[in-house]
């Protein structure tokens, strides 16, 4: 399991911490890091509110995308700093550098994920572990498991029983 404290009881300033993942443990899946992105402003968002504004538009474009060399960005937990804006010519926008703190998912090669089987048909089954997809083809299922269709379609052994915990390791 993942533990994260998001405030220190002592102050209010925001914390992180991650306990590894129980994977014998080798490798974690979630980690705090900071990033940096350059943030467009419309003019309109000017005044009093100004912060707000940018870190409301960070956590809008950045949390929930995902990129091939940080992972999955799943949250924004805080503001390092806020740089002088540059007015764009022509434009009006201003260009605000922004260096934040942010929890990552990326899973490594080796690593086995828990998942929860979301599609099951008789090319194989779908499956999510947080904001990662998985299909597993019916070409990667133990040949003495076949595919049951019906009200729950389900991969069933030759004796009957239904496979429930499955591992994924990424490969």
């Amino acid at each position: 399991m993942i533990s994260v404290r998001l405030h220190s009881p002592e102050s209010s300033t925001p914390v992180s911490y991650f306990r590894e993942r129980q994977n014998n443990g080798k490798k974690k899946m979630f980690f705090h890091i900071v990033l940096e992105r350059n943030m467009q402003l419309h003019p309109r968002h000017f005044g009093r509110n100004l912060r707000e504004n940018i870190v409301s538009k960070l956590m809008k474009d950045v949390e929930g995308t995902c990129s091939g060399r940080h992972g999955f960005v799943v949250a924004i937990t805080g503001i390092e700093k806020i740089g002088q804006g540059l007015i764009r010519d022509g434009t009006g926008f201003v260009s605000f550098p922004v260096k934040y703190q942010c929890v990552v998912f990326r899973p490594f090669k080796g690593e086995i994920l828990e998942a929860v089987v979301t599609m099951v048909n008789k090319m194989g089954f779908f499956a999510e572990a947080g904001p990662v997809q998985i299909f597993v083809s019916n070409h990667l299922i133990p040949d003495d498991m076949e595919f049951q269709p019906g009200d729950t379609p389900n991969y069933t052994t030759s004796d009957g029983s239904v496979c429930f915990t499955i591992h994924f390791i990424l490969k």
